[in-house]
């Protein structure tokens, strides 16, 4: 799962179109039969997308969630 680092708001005035897509756009996260996720700093969020295709998609345990699940990053009950 990629990771997408915050920026400052002084490194974002600087920014040209491509390197402001490159830091905030997430154009890649549906692609069929396939889930994909991004983890970012903003909030410390996942923003992901899943797309099925023929058979059934299983959310998978990315590494960097440091997790048995995708849902057990918590205690929630």
């Amino acid at each position: 799962m990629p990771v997408r680092h915050a920026v400052g708001m002084a490194e974002t005035r600087i920014m040209d179109t491509a390197r402001f897509r490159e830091t905030f756009l997430l154009d890649t996260l549906f692609s069929p039969g396939d889930v994909r996720a991004v983890y970012t700093h903003y909030d410390r969020m996942v923003a992901g997308g899943a797309m099925p295709a023929d058979t059934p998609l299983e959310l998978p345990v990315f590494e960097n969630l440091k997790a048995n699940t995708f849902w057990n990053a918590g205690n929630w009950a």
